[in-house]
């Protein structure tokens, strides 16, 4: 009986070995493997442009399916700062002069078919400002 479990052991560990460094290397190495790893995702970036005060603008909205990540919001220098927001969530975050960018690591999930909104303060004032967002939405 010890023979056959040694026999088995024998010939079985280098059938594991060869399926195991098989698999071990199905990944291309001479790219990306993010879209393996998350089959129909694909970035998003939209922007929105804003000029007086008290001004709220819809950056992007939400598929009704699918999910949508936040991974960047970005403003320039504007008084007050600018707020960035979704319908049925709220407030998401604030810039003001010491922190125009905001880094959402690993990513905010936003509710599904939801305006996200940039907003300016009481006290922008009038010009041009701008808000962007970034993100990855996979379907």
């Amino acid at each position: 009986m010890k023979r056959l479990l040694v026999a088995v052991a024998a010939v079985s560990l280098p059938m594991m070995i060869v399926a195991g460094s098989g698999a071990a290397t199905s990944f291309s190495s001479s790219k990306s493997n993010i879209y393996r790893e998350f089959p129909g995702t694909r970035l998003v970036t939209a922007s929105a442009a804003l000029s007086r005060p008290n001004e709220t603008q819809i950056v992007f909205t939400t598929s009704p399916t699918g999910d949508f990540i936040l991974t960047q919001f970005c403003t320039n220098p504007v008084t007050g700062g600018m707020l960035l927001a979704a319908v049925r969530l709220g407030g998401i975050a604030q810039t003001n002069p010491g922190n125009l960018c905001y880094n959402f690591q690993p990513g905010f999930i936003m509710p599904q078919g939801s305006a996200i909104t940039c907003a300016t303060s009481a006290f922008a004032e009038i010009g041009s400002h701008f808000c962007t967002i970034a993100g990855l939405f996979r379907e």
